[in-house]
Parts: C-alpha cells; sequence; structure tokens
C-alpha cells in the first residue's frame, strides 16, 4: 500500500512538490525514526572505544548475520551447506575468515533464493557500472542506519541532521530541483555549464553551508567558475564527496575555488556493505566497525560484511576497489578507535593502465600529467586491448596554440609514464558522455587485468 502510494505521488510532479512541501512542514528530527536514531547514537557513543572493544561489538554483529542469513536466505543455507560450515561453528575473527567462503557480485545477482521477504522492504540495485547490475533489496532499519551513518561521518564537516544541502548528483534534467522533504536543493550534473550563474547565485542567495555530489561534478563547478571568474560570496561550511574515488586534481580545483572549511569524502556501495569517512584532521579513511566488516583480498581488493541489512545479507562480498596504505592502528590525531584506517582507495581495476612492461599504473599515478591543464577542461583516457591511449579532450577555451601545447605535454608525460612505445592519440570532442548514473568516468581501461589476478 505505502508503494503504490509513493507511485501515485511521484506520477505528478506537481502532486509530489505539494507532498514534499507538506513532509517538510514536520520537523526533520521527528521524521526520523528509532532505527535512525538509536544508531546515530550509537556511533556516537563508541567512536573513541578502544579497538579492541569495538572490534567485540562487531563480531557480534558478524556472527548475528551469519545466523540470520543461514536461517533465513535460502543462498546461504545452501552455500555454507556445501562448504560443510554451520554459523554456530563461526566462533572467533578467524574462523570467520578461514571457514566462510567469499561470494562475488554474479553469484548474488542471479541467485534466485538470496533475499528475505521482510515487511515494507523496497528495491534497490547496483549502477552497473562494473557490467553487472545487482538487484537487491533494502529493509527500512538498514535504510535508516545508513542514513545515520552518514552523517554521523559528516558531523566531522560540522553537519547535523536537517541541515540544508546543495547537491550535485544522480541524473535530473531540470537545472535545480527542489526536496524540502529531505532539506536538499540538487542541481543538474548533465546541464551545468548553461545554468551556472543561476548555480551559483541560489548556492548565494541559500546561504548554504554544505554541498554534497560527485568528486567529478564539484570539480566541474569548480573548474566552470574559475573560468568564468565567479566566487561565492562565502565559503561553504563543507563540501561532502561521494560515490566516486576522489583524485588530488579534483580536491585541488575544489579548495581552490569553492574553498570550503572543510573537505570531506564517504566511501561506501549501494549494496551497504562498509562505510569509510575521511578523519577531519588528515584526508584518510575511518572505516565504521558497527556498520560493516571489512578485509582486504589478495590483490588488495575490498571484501565486505554488510552488518545492517538484513533484506539481502551480504557476507564476505568481494568488492573490486582496492585498498592503499591500510593501517590496524587508532587514528593518532583524532583519536577515535575506529579501524582499519586507510589512506586512498584505488578503484576497479578496470580504472587502471597497463603500461608497456605489463605493470598496473594505478589512477592515482595517472592525475599527474593533468595538473596544471588550463586551456583543457576535461580529459577523459582511453586504452584499448592493444595498450594504446587516446585522451578525448574538451577545450576550456583560449588560444589554439595553448590546447597544441597542453597536448604535446600530455603525450610527453604519458610517454613517460608509460612507456615510449605506448601510442597515444588525440581526439578533441565537445563533450565526454556520463554514464547512465551521471558519474564522470575518465578512465576507460580495456589492458587491465581483472583484480583478483
Amino acid at each position: 500500500m505505502r508503494q503504490a502510494l509513493v507511485r501515485a505521488v511521484k506520477s505528478s510532479p506537481a502532486l509530489e512538490q505539494l507532498y514534499r512541501r507538506a513532509v517538510s512542514a514536520v520537523p526533520y528530527g521527528w521524521r526520523q525514526g528509532s532505527a535512525f536514531w538509536d544508531f546515530y547514537r550509537l556511533l556516537d557513543e563508541t567512536q573513541h572505544l578502544p579497538p579492541e572493544r569495538l572490534a567485540e561489538m562487531q563480531f557480534a554483529r558478524v556472527q548475528e548475520m551469519l545466523h540470520w542469513a543461514y536461517g533465513h536466505s535460502g543462498f546461504y543455507r545452501r552455500l555454507y551447506d556445501e562448504h560443510g560450515v554451520h554459523p554456530r561453528d563461526i566462533r572467533t575473527p578467524d574462523d570467520f575468515a578461514r571457514r566462510i567462503p567469499v561470494v562475488e557480485r554474479e553469484q548474488l545477482a542471479t541467485a534466485p533464493d538470496l533475499r528475505v521477504p521482510l515487511r515494507g522492504a523496497v528495491p534497490a540495485s547496483t549502477s552497473g557500472t562494473s557490467g553487472t547490475a545487482f538487484q537487491f533489496t533494502v529493509d527500512r532499519a538498514g535504510d535508516a542506519m545508513e542514513q545515520a551513518a552518514i552523517f554521523h561521518q559528516w558531523a566531522r564537516a560540522g553537519y547535523r541532521p536537517g541541515d540544508v544541502r546543495v547537491e550535485l548528483r544522480g541524473f535530473q534534467v531540470e537545472p535545480v530541483r527542489h526536496s524540502p522533504d529531505h532539506r536538499v536543493v540538487r542541481l543538474s550534473v548533465v546541464n551545468m555549464e548553461a545554468h551556472l550563474p543561476e548555480m551559483v547565485a541560489l548556492i548565494d542567495r541559500m546561504r548554504v553551508r554544505f554541498l554534497h555530489g560527485y568528486p567529478s561534478a564539484l570539480a566541474k563547478l569548480a573548474s566552470l567558475m574559475r573560468e568564468r571568474g565567479l566566487r561565492l560570496a562565502r565559503p561553504p561550511r563543507g563540501v561532502l564527496l561521494a560515490s566516486e574515488n576522489v583524485f588530488d586534481w579534483q580536491t585541488e580545483v575544489i579548495d581552490e575555488v569553492i574553498a570550503p572549511q572543510t573537505l570531506m569524502a564517504h566511501y561506501g556501495q549501494a549494496e551497504k556493505v562498509v562505510l569509510g569517512a575521511w578523519c577531519e584532521t588528515r584526508r584518510a579513511y575511518h572505516f565504521l566497525p558497527l556498520y560493516g566488516h571489512l578485509e582486504q583480498g589478495p590483490a588488495g581488493e575490498v571484501i565486505g560484511t554488510g552488518l545492517i541489512n538484513r533484506a539481502t545479507p551480504v557476507i564476505r562480498y568481494r568488492i573490486p576497489d582496492v585498498l592503499l596504505d591500510r593501517s590496524d592502528a587508532p587514528c593518532p590525531h583524532c583519536g577515535r578507535g575506529l579501524t582499519p584506517g586507510v589512506e586512498r582507495i584505488g578503484g576497479r581495476m578496470e580504472d587502471y593502465l597497463v603500461d608497456a612492461k605489463g605493470e598496473i599504473i594505478p589512477p592515482a599515478v595517472v592525475t599527474f600529467p593533468f595538473k596544471h591543464l588550463r586551456h583543457i577542461r576535461q580529459v577523459q583516457v582511453v586504452q584499448r586491448a592493444d595498450r594504446s591511449i587516446v585522451l578525448r579532450c574538451v577545450r576550456a577555451g583560449g588560444p589554439a596554440e595553448g590546447v597544441q601545447a597542453e597536448c604535446a605535454g600530455l603525450r610527453r608525460d604519458f610517454g613517460r609514464m608509460l612507456g615510449e612505445s605506448v601510442p597515444v592519440s588525440f581526439e578533441m570532442v565537445d563533450e565526454i558522455p556520463l554514464t547512465a548514473a551521471c558519474k564522470f568516468r575518465w578512465i576507460v581501461s580495456e589492458a587491465a587485468r581483472p583484480v583478483t589476478q
């Protein structure tokens, strides 16, 4: 009944806006249920506990999720029976790592009996950018707990539940969309260039303190503002990055032009597996042990166990993102007991390049040739299966000589990085299409090896 009502409201834009205004009249805090506030307070109260105590609390939740999945999901019962393991056999974290099998996205995406039929669970899906879209369900409590966990992390930038934020994420054609019930104003990622002055004016007029969105979208906003000599009247309290890997060239232009007091990124998944965010004292991720259990696979990839969504259990699930510079010691700067800490997240192996010797080049290294571009606004790096490179470039304006000089510099730097035998060619384009989720995929590699190799 509730989902049918939601569909009816969303079928009419006028009715949807009327509904949103009516809901927004109720104080934001009152609209969040006990699952939200209980988890929000728990995370706040436990973040400075010793890592050993947090690990005990985490493992108790891992055991609960194992028993739940075995008792309610046909897929997990069959999988564990085939491997000769029962949840009661898992008494230590070492038992969990040794005896519980790792699962792949394709296994879960094709399993007809994975989901647990819970009342009120809503359908969800991954974006499919990795090649396989995973359809699953999320229970109401898990959805509320994720929102609480994100807001808890944003509190490091001064954010509080109910604060208004401007978002640059997702697909939307209209330049501006107001969602007063969520305390959000969303700006179009695809129509940013044509409506930039009004977007900047809106942020100033509303005195918005927080901007939230894809790193690529916020870096594009900052780059366009720099090109046109635009600045915000007052720097925001925080810029909150999400849903994509973050690179130095993006944070540099955001820091220069938007100049937030705090720049923060968080890392998570639609599947609600693990969640981490930058410390306010340095740009390194603290993961929340009561949200998910994080392991590192043999190739450095993420292996995660979600602890908040019972409608679709996700246990020892391989995610093809690479953890770099992991530490299991507490943060010496903020004093939180949240572990592990991760300096960088390297992204999917499909985002890596391969040099002339067959060595993998991570995206963080690939960013260096782009740091000082001024006449080229945007570049997409395409590596073919034969390792040749195509650089698709969008001009920022200015003299042709400037563009030519920057192209020559890119050719030189890519030759140094990948080897002079790797061919580099250029395509000058008016725009680079975004993915279906309105994300900018800046590396497209057909040459990188799978993460498990």
